[in-house]
């Protein structure tokens, strides 16, 4: 739910309907489902009916779901970039760059570079002519605010999806851009890290990540602008949550000595909620100077 899975996710439903294929799709919401694959969300799949299951940036150490899939005779591809589980999922493939040796030009792609590899093989062997500036938008965008680690190939794909990214034909992201007052033309990798990424990843955080999709690939002004407007209340959200929870750790630290001098921060509040306590942690690790558990 994530940026990268929810451009990760975008690639795979553009780039397998423009060769003619039919899919949904689903994004876990993180405050009901956490990460990967639920039962309760592959069931509901498994109802409605489908002939094939790939993921994107999950599904790694999805063994006991995946074989339920694979049982019913469904094929099952998994496209992940996270460590290796043992064993690998029971999975008619499993694409994941950690599979690579450590000085691979690959090894370091995000979910999303894993799955324009994946789509890039698959127009390949189609023989379609692949829209390569319009997908790498969306690997720039994943590769940037995973933090991916800029070696290799995916330091190329981000240069060459931030030149895309600065012409976007995407409505969404245009109206994105105006909304945090960006300009396109000089739109760099910081902007994506501190100005994109957290208003889309505010979503995930804190409501529901499958209209991001929507988001990204919609060519209905009213409908990008609605979700623009619906990404910028959360985010707004997000950073007053954020503020609650920091204030509230620091009123726990200065109260309690024990707390403030322990090798190890460890703070609980049972209001604080979970899309934001990893932000607030990683400030606190940056102030204090030691590990921090929230």
């Amino acid at each position: 739910f994530d940026v990268d899975g929810q451009t990760a996710t975008t690639l795979l439903v553009e780039g397998l309907r423009q060769v003619g294929a039919k899919v949904s799709y689903h994004i876990p919401v993180r405050a009901e489902e956490s990460h990967g694959i639920t039962l309760e969300a592959l069931k509901a799949r498994l109802s409605m009916g489908f002939d094939l299951l790939l993921t994107c940036d999950t599904g790694i150490t999805e063994y006991k779901n995946l074989q339920i899939v694979r049982n019913l005779g469904i094929p099952v591809i998994v496209t992940d970039h996270h460590t290796l589980g043992e064993p690998l999922p029971p999975a008619n493939a499993v694409i994941n760059p950690q599979r690579l040796t450590a000085d691979h030009p690959l090894h370091t792609l995000p979910g999303v570079g894993v799955a324009y590899q994946l789509i890039e093989g698959l127009y390949a062997h189609l023989d379609y002519e692949l829209d390569t500036g319009h997908l790498l938008e969306l690997v720039a965008l994943g590769i940037v605010a995973d933090v991916a680690e800029l070696q290799g190939d995916t330091r190329f794909l981000l240069q060459r999806g931030l030149l895309n990214l600065r012409q976007t034909s995407r409505i969404g992201l245009q109206m994105l851009y105006d909304k945090a007052e960006l300009s396109p033309a000089n739109l760099n990798e910081g902007h994506i890290g501190f100005q994109i990424g957290p208003r889309l990843n505010a979503v995930g955080r804190l409501g529901d990540a499958n209209p991001m999709v929507d988001f990204l690939t919609t060519t209905d002004p009213a409908r990008a602008r609605t979700l623009v407007y619906q990404i910028e209340a959360l985010n707004t959200k997000r950073r007053f949550a954020t503020r609650q929870v920091e204030q509230g750790a620091e009123a726990q630290l200065s109260g309690s000595a024990a707390d403030r001098h322990a090798p190890a921060i460890v703070l609980h509040h049972p209001t604080w909620p979970g899309g934001v306590v990893g932000i607030v942690a990683s400030r606190l690790v940056e102030r204090y100077h030691k590990p921090v558990i929230l």
